[in-house]
């Protein structure tokens, strides 16, 4: 307050009383180290994933528009997120070509490029079959892979995500291409802070620890110059003619409020999937560890546990 003008955070406040008071908080970290980080190579380029948990499926976690297997665990509703997804099952979770701790490359990874790359992984830890969870911009892969590979997936969740990002016709929910693109341009403008971190976690916008993890995580995982190549990708995406040919048991949550891929994308993919289960939560962030977590978990956890029992039915 003496040098800045500022009040400090309530939490500041919390832990100075608490020390004043001879009560000293434990520091907030995993339960557990993160596993090694290994490497496959696909069609020339090395993957970066990881392996962690335990259970009678394995449950593959495919990131949005970018990621960074290092910060899965330095954040610690994001570790204990992931940290819950490991005790439902054994958990698979990688950077995409391009991002993270893979390999750059020249080019945006297209939903194909990433099923191919998922495969390589399966393969390389000889695992027949897995669950997908397919987040934000990571919805499309795993639609892709579901397709193209039925015997390979078991289950489908798809979270906050859409099977076309711009407006057609026959698609009025989508981005009209110049709001999509002004965007894009925002993103990349702010790119070494917390970039658009109100669209995409309103909950954290005004914490200032958290905006400084998020604009510290975008750096690690891309430049901007990646970025605007993934975004460009997805403006060309559209996976709806691939819905009718998901043949596996699918879970589609989408918080109803969501700032950064609205509601009706959510809808549209459980309407278009058949037999989908369609769950619509309360809240606003995109993020999936951000906000009330505990009703997505139960609904994860409530699915992966009638899969389980199915395979073992069967």
């Amino acid at each position: 307050m003496r040098e800045l003008g500022v009040r400090p955070q309530a939490s500041t406040e919390n832990i100075r009383q608490a020390i004043a008071h001879g009560d000293f908080p434990l520091a907030i970290v995993p339960m557990s180290a993160p596993t090694p980080v290994r490497y496959v190579v696909s069609d020339g380029v090395h993957v970066a994933y990881r392996l962690h948990g335990a259970g009678p499926l394995t449950l593959v976690a495919l990131p949005g528009f970018v990621s960074h297997l290092d910060f899965y665990w330095d954040q610690p509703e994001l570790a204990s997120f992931m940290q819950a997804l490991g005790r439902m099952a054994r958990v698979v979770c990688f950077d995409k070509r391009g991002v993270g701790l893979s390999d750059r490359v020249d080019y945006a990874a297209t939903p194909q490029h990433t099923a191919v790359d998922l495969l390589t992984i399966l393969d390389a830890e000889s695992i027949e079959e897995a669950v997908l969870l397919g987040v934000s911009e990571g919805g499309p892969a795993a639609l892709a892979l579901a397709a193209s590979s039925p015997a390979r997936v078991t289950g489908l969740v798809l979270y906050g995500t859409l099977a076309r990002a711009l407006r057609a016709d026959d698609y009025p929910w989508g981005y009209p291409q110049e709001s999509y693109d002004a965007h894009v341009d925002a993103l990349i403008d702010d790119w070494g802070g917390p970039a658009c971190i109100e669209r995409f976690a309103p909950g954290w916008a005004h914490d200032v620890e958290r905006r400084a993890w998020w604009a510290r995580a975008l750096r690690l995982a891309a430049s901007p110059a990646t970025v605007r190549q993934v975004f460009e990708a997805l403006k060309t995406i559209d996976v709806r003619p691939l819905l009718v040919e998901i043949d596996c048991p699918t879970l589609v949550l989408h918080r109803r409020d969501d700032k950064a891929v609205p509601v009706e994308h959510g809808r549209f993919l459980a309407s278009a999937i058949p037999n989908a289960q369609w769950v619509e939560l309360p809240g606003d962030d995109h993020w999936w560890w951000v906000g009330d977590t505990s009703a997505l978990l139960h609904h994860l956890d409530v699915f992966l546990g009638t899969l389980a029992g199915t395979r073992r039915n069967t």
